[in-house]
């Protein structure tokens, strides 16, 4: 066996034994169907590996590819064994090496890396949090007083966030995007591990981490909402809906008001005629997240009712004086024929939801009307509580 100097200081041998550890393979993102052959015709060319592998202890960190290449064709490599403290630091390095050397990762597996290593380094990544003033979710309670800087955590020195943050921030995606992913690995490891592969579904279309976490709830919520209650028919022509919850009773109490997390897991799209409209309560500050319950379940935006509050509410940036409610359609479905005015002040017959209601029913007389998240059944309408009275 030929011992070989490197530059750095570190003994490379040549054509050494070399061990494959499969927990350590998993790390690596495997390459496109070119970019292999690429690999396999450069080292060809070059009738040898270009650069050396990198174990520890013997066992394979960098250049699975190439080392699987040169036992094919039977070409020379060389190796640097390099030295760390135990399997969780070799297994930080590797993450890091492959995050740092191939920027064409695909997102999934660029998160399912990122989460690794917050995992490896899970001590530091909550006293990062705890520094950063967020409450943590673990329980560091005595952090070692050798912890690095949190500003050397991470490459790019984010010292504030969370790390569902970061990381979504370091693979180019939202936090949110990032929560969906680990959904996905928690809830369905196999579909799990197929995207961060990039793999396809049966029909051929590249899996996505929004594809796969609907698939996930589309295939349990129609159980879990049957034990509910939720209606079967699927032939309702207009919803309505106020999907904030009130804190308390005022009608100016829209400040403590707070988004549904779960509304949008509500199977409305399985429910819904083909032609059908609905109406969507939003405080303004929330018309982001409104718009995306409207188009997740399965509506375009058409208009809004704006309605006027009897005192203005602070959302932290400007003081509100009205509140929305979108109006959303599919499959072309228009009013009959009434068409109200877009701004809505209270005429102190009956609550707002009445007086809405009452809208609603003008425009669409003759269509089968289902309130979701409703407090008391009203005349000519289908009620959907949310605790399995439906009705």
């Amino acid at each position: 066996m030929t011992i070989l100097k490197l530059e750095t200081g570190e003994t490379a041998t040549e054509k050494p034994a070399v061990k494959i550890n499969p927990t350590f393979e998993k790390l690596i993102p495997p390459l496109a169907a070119y970019e292999q052959e690429g690999l396999e015709k450069e080292l060809l060319a070059w009738g040898r590996a270009y650069c050396p592998l990198i174990t520890w202890d013997g066992v394979l960190l960098d250049g699975h590819h190439r080392y699987a290449i040169c036992q094919k064709h039977g070409l020379p490599f060389k190796v640097e064994d390099r030295q760390f403290e135990d399997e969780k630091k070799a297994m930080a390095w590797m993450i890091r090496n492959q995050l740092k050397s191939r920027r064409n990762v695909d997102i999934p597996m660029r998160i399912r890396m990122e989460l690794k290593l917050k995992e490896l380094e899970s001590d530091e990544a909550l006293w990062r949090m705890k520094s950063g003033g967020y409450e943590c979710k673990g329980s560091v309670k005595n952090p070692p007083v050798d912890l690095p800087d949190p500003q050397k955590l991470f490459e790019n020195g984010e010292k504030k966030g969370d790390v569902r943050d970061i990381i979504g921030k370091r693979a180019g995606v939202s936090g949110s995007t990032v929560s969906r992913f680990e959904f996905i690995e928690r809830h369905d490891p196999e579909l799990a591990e197929d995207l961060s592969q990039g793999k396809c579904d049966d029909k051929g279309r590249k899996l996505t981490i929004d594809g796969c976490y609907n698939l996930i709830k589309n295939r349990d919520r129609k159980t879990n909402f049957k034990t509910l209650g939720f209606p079967e028919e699927e032939d309702y022509e207009v919803f309505y809906c106020d999907p904030y919850l009130r804190c308390h009773t005022s009608m100016s109490g829209w400040e403590e008001k707070t988004f549904i997390t779960e509304v949008d897991h509500l199977p409305v799209a399985d429910i819904s005629f083909p032609m059908a409209a609905l109406f969507l309560w939003s405080p303004v500050h929330m018309l982001e997240d409104s718009l995306d319950l409207l188009k997740t379940w399965g509506f375009s935006y058409s208009a809004m009712l704006i309605w006027k509050l009897n005192k203005p509410i602070d959302n932290h940036q400007s003081h509100e004086n009205h509140v929305l409610v979108l109006m959303g359609t599919k499959g072309g479905c228009c009013p009959e024929s009434y068409k109200p005015l877009s701004i809505i002040e209270n005429n102190g017959q009956g609550s707002r939801h009445d007086q809405v209601r009452k809208i609603i029913e003008k425009m669409y007389p003759n269509k089968k009307k289902l309130e979701l998240l409703a407090h008391e059944q009203q005349k000519g309408w289908d009620i959907y509580k949310g605790d399995g009275n439906q009705q």
